[in-house]
């Protein structure tokens, strides 16, 4: 594995063992409750203070920059991790309006728009048969709730098919551009 970090490309082999063992074992939250001592000047005063700070400093900014680059460069992205969501629309301009909006917010990789269909289903004890156009969207596990809720305020129906199916095999390229399309991006 590789990590980008002040524009240097190295292995994290070369890591120091301690830079190792901290970046995969301290939570994010870790690095506040190292500086809040430091911050809040609850430590020796001066010198000693200013000089912690400093390297605590360094070593946190180092830390959070390999935390960032792993995230972001990581390889290795869990087959059911990525979802195909299934819905269905009244008709054609419905489903695109919906698969460019999801597109657009980064919530989707990919929205697939099929033929349109004739659905049969009791809706309110009653039998009925209509001409829907299906929707095939390709996101992720930890962008579907979000993905889920727009789902419901764009849908013009009452309620919705959203049916979320994990992919149990697939091409890993593949895979990881689906990830890496509705990774949210990452705030400074």
């Amino acid at each position: 594995m590789v990590f980008l970090l002040v524009g240097v490309f190295f292995p994290l082999s070369q890591m120091p063992a301690w830079l190792q063992t901290l970046v995969h074992g301290l939570p994010p939250t870790a690095a506040v409750e190292i500086m809040r001592p430091l911050v809040l000047g609850h430590w020796p005063e001066h010198g000693v203070r200013d000089g912690l700070l400093l390297v605590t400093n360094g070593l946190m900014s180092y830390y959070i920059a390999v935390l960032l680059a792993r995230r972001r460069y990581s390889s290795e992205v869990k087959m059911d991790e990525v979802l195909i969501v299934l819905t269905s629309c009244p008709d054609a301009a419905c489903a695109e309006r919906i698969g460019r909006s999801l597109v657009e917010q980064g919530l989707a990789a990919c929205v697939n728009q099929f033929a349109p269909v004739v659905s049969c289903y009791r809706w309110q004890d009653e039998i009925e048969c209509a001409t829907e156009v299906p929707l095939q969207i390709k996101t992720t596990r930890s962008r579907y709730p979000e993905l889920e809720a727009a789902l419901r305020a764009l849908h013009p129906y009452e309620v919705p098919e959203i049916v979320a199916l994990p992919v149990a095999v697939g091409y890993g390229p593949y895979l990881r551009w689906v990830a890496a399309a509705v990774m949210p991006p990452l705030r400074a």
